[in-house]
């Protein structure tokens, strides 16, 4: 009866063993899972960083761009606007000297 007993005492010391071993494998991979939600988290935040000055870039360059256009149609304005002055006025002047051949 004691033979039982003592295996039974040595078979409850095992498994208490074995369960103990297995918390702390639990809370250690707990651990490094937190650890690495914690380092997916950074991650994610540096990425969005990252997304929000791209987008920023991107924002600037198209108003970049629309300034740049809007530039280029005022000089076309401009040389039109020039050209019709240098017409008119030849214009003018051929009259004149038309006139003055009378």
């Amino acid at each position: 009866r004691q033979e039982l007993h003592q295996k039974f005492s040595d078979s409850i010391k095992d498994v208490q063993e074995k369960m103990e071993q297995q918390d702390k494998e639990r809370i250690k991979q707990a651990e490094e899972n937190e650890k690495l939600r914690e380092q997916l988290q950074s991650f994610l935040n540096q990425y969005e960083v990252r997304e929000k000055h791209f987008e920023h870039e991107l924002k600037a360059k198209d108003l970049e761009c629309q300034l740049e256009h809007a530039k280029l149609k005022q000089a076309e304005e401009l040389l039109k606007q020039a050209q019709a002055d240098a017409f008119n006025q030849r214009g003018v002047a051929e009259l004149m000297a038309e006139k003055g051949k009378e």
